[in-house]
């Protein structure tokens, strides 16, 4: 099945409307701004946003685990991955919720 990219914009925005709800989330996750007038089924242009992907963490946090070495960045985003993945669970139980 074709990945129509104008339904992906409106969870999105619902995800990002959603995110900047919730007291103490909408400073610590950034979803993305998507431009709407710029997308189509085939086309998403969302905002640039410089951060640390999700994913970032939970490497770190694997390699920390396994007692390997990490680098600086890679120490902070162990340390913040525990509060990430909490945060995450509270939005998106909140999310369910309010579905």
């Amino acid at each position: 099945r074709e990945l129509d990219f104008l339904q992906e914009l409106e969870h999105a925005e619902r995800c990002r409307n959603h995110f900047m709800q919730i007291s103490g989330l909408c400073d610590r996750v950034v979803v993305p701004k998507v431009h709407r007038s710029l997308s189509s089924r085939r086309l998403l242009v969302m905002e640039f946003s410089d951060g640390v992907p999700i994913s970032s963490l939970v490497q770190a946090a694997d390699k920390r685990s396994r007692g390997m070495q990490l680098t600086a960045r890679e120490a902070l985003a162990a340390e913040n991955a525990g509060s990430v993945a909490a945060l995450l669970v509270e939005a998106f139980a909140a999310a369910w919720c309010f579905c």
